[in-house]
Formats: C-alpha cells, structure tokens, sequence
C-alpha cells in the first residue's frame, strides 16, 4: 500500500510540473517567451546633462556597468511585449525599470532562467567619465558585474539570486548583497565598504577602503591584500581568511562554525572569535608588545612554536589580540 501511494505522489508531482510549464510555455496567446525572435534590441545614447544618478531594477536580468566610449550614457538591452524595460529621466535620474510579466517573473524567481543564456536577458549600461554618478542595481535572478570605472560616487548593488563581480573600480562608498551568490571584489578604490551574502563565498583581493566589512551566513571569507583602518568579518558557518591585511586600527573577525586565518596581518588590535573551528594567526610585531587573551575549551594554545597558558598575557600592553574558540587550537606566530 505504501508503494502505491508514493508512486502515485510521484505521479501527482509530475502531473503537476506538467501542466505549470505546459501553462507558461503557452501564455500569452501561444507564444515562447524563452524565444530569441520575441527579443528586439535597443540601443540607446542619453545625454548625460543633469544626470548624476542610475537606477537600475530588474527581475530576470543580468546587468553589466562600464566604461562608455563616448561622451554619453551608452544603454543596450533587449526587450519583448511580455519582458520590457521602462527607461526615463526625472531630474538628476536616469532609471531602467523592468516591466516582466507575472510568468517571467516566476520563471525567474524559480531559477529557471538559468537554461536561458543570451545576450536578450543582459542589460549593458556605460557611463562616460566626467561625471561622478551615484548608482543603484538592483536585480531579482542575475549577476551583476561592474568594471573599469573610476568616477562612481555610492554604489550600491541588491542581488536576490545571482553573483556579483566588481573590478578595477574606484569609488565614494560601496555596498554589494546578495542572497544566493558569491561576491568577488578585486582591484577596489573606496570609502566604506560593505559585501554580505547568504549563501555564496565572498573574495576581496586589492582593496583599499576608509573601513570594510563582510558578512556570510554560509560560504567562504577571503581577505587579500587588503587596507583599511578597520577590518570586519563575521559569518555563521563560515570559514575567515586573511592574507597580508593592513588594518591601521584593528581587526575583528567572528563566525560560530568556521576556522579562522591570519596570515602575515598587521594591526594593533585583533579579536578573533569561532565556537567550533581553529585559530591560526602569523602577526608582524612581538608578542611582549600585545596584550593577549587566549581562550579554548577542546584545544591547544602556542605561541611562536611554544605552548602557552590560557587568559591574559602582557597585560600592560596597548596593542592586543583576544582569541578564543570553545572547539578548536589557537596557533599565534609574531613575524619580525
């Protein structure tokens, strides 16, 4: 009897995968709308004028920013009766706004658009230099990646389920989130800076910022050559790397499930803290000048190849390191 009700719970799934696709691939009067031939180009050249802001909200579409090769505001893109884009300007603002139909939308928001590549779901929008534009993309289902550009002011990017790439940028602020996707930032000139994700790996590499901070539910935090005065890393089920790292004030890095890495970091202030994961850490400076606290439930402590005690260490000393971890060993090494 139990193998008759599930092969007949099989059946109803399928059944019903059938008819929602059967449905969508017939909407709108028998069209396909995952046809190339309902797409038509656009190519448009604004003016930049007034324009000092971009606004750009989609729901199934990649969107590509960079470097115009004239005095205007290139846009290319694709759009069809059933997945459009409304472009105008109010003031200081230029927006790109899609217009989908409700079945697009789903197709999107199920991750169904990722069996649909081609250049009609991209959205390419290049901007002159000259201007310092203040610029927002927002995007349900796409990555996003924007390059070459020095003369951005705030950049602010939302992803739900898609990838971010940003490259060779220099920016006044930058805020990069994404649901469902990796961030990799490489070759960045910026303010404050903030990358976060729920699901995805998150890479800086070459990064100057005034501060940075980088937040993961689940994936990988990897630091590369980065500055700033201050560093901030925290995840949940995450591991944290850093690799030459200069952080003028301090560093603090905390996840709850993930080992911890230091490698050739310079700072006068570190905390690092993990309940279930190790702690290795190689410092520029002398032990004898930090003040250090090291705490462990299950695991070892060293420092410089030498076992050392648990809590406070040095504790006249202004430059400190606070590393704990309720499962896991602490290895602290000072390089000269």
């Amino acid at each position: 009897m139990w193998k008759l009700l599930k092969f007949g719970l099989v059946l109803a799934i399928l059944g019903i995968v059938a008819t929602v696709a059967g449905f969508l691939i017939s909407a709108d009067e028998g069209n396909s709308f995952l046809s190339d031939a309902d797409y038509v180009k656009v190519e448009d050249s604004v003016a930049v004028g007034s324009i000092t802001e971009i606004l750009v909200n989609m729901e199934n579409r990649k969107i590509v920013l960079g470097e115009s090769t004239t005095g205007n505001i290139e846009l290319v893109y694709y759009e069809s009766d059933d997945d459009s884009i409304d472009q105008s300007v109010d003031g200081n603002t230029l927006s790109l706004e899609g217009d989908t139909k409700w079945y697009m939308a789903f197709m999107g928001w199920m991750n169904w658009f990722r069996y649909a590549t081609g250049e009609q779901y991209t959205v390419y929008v290049n901007l002159p230099a000259g201007t310092e534009f203040d610029v927002e993309l927002d995007t349900e289902s796409g990555a996003v990646e924007v390059t070459g550009l020095d003369n951005l002011g705030q950049l602010v990017i939302d992803v739900v389920s898609g990838g971010i790439t940003l490259e060779n940028l220099d920016t006044t602020s930058l805020t990069a989130d994404s649901t469902s996707g990796s961030l990799q930032l490489t070759n960045i000139t910026t303010g404050g800076l903030h990358a976060g994700t729920t699901s995805g790996s998150i890479t800086l590499t070459d990064v100057t910022a005034t501060s940075i901070s980088a937040s993961d539910v689940s994936g990988r935090i990897s630091l590369t050559r980065v500055t700033a005065p201050l560093v901030q890393a925290e995840g949940v089920s995450s591991s944290i790397t850093l690799t030459d790292v200069i952080a003028i004030t301090g560093i603090e890095l905390e996840t709850v499930s993930g080992s911890i890495d230091v490698i050739r970091g310079t700072t006068p202030d570190l905390v690092g803290q993990t309940t279930d994961g190790s702690i290795e850490v190689s410092l520029y400076g002398n032990y004898t000048d930090y003040f250090c606290t090291f705490y462990t439930t299950s695991g070892s402590v060293s420092v410089d190849g030498e076992s050392e005690g648990e809590g406070p260490h040095h504790s006249g000393e202004s430059d400190s390191a606070y590393l704990t971890t309720v499962s896991g060993s602490i290895d602290l090494d000072f390089l000269p």
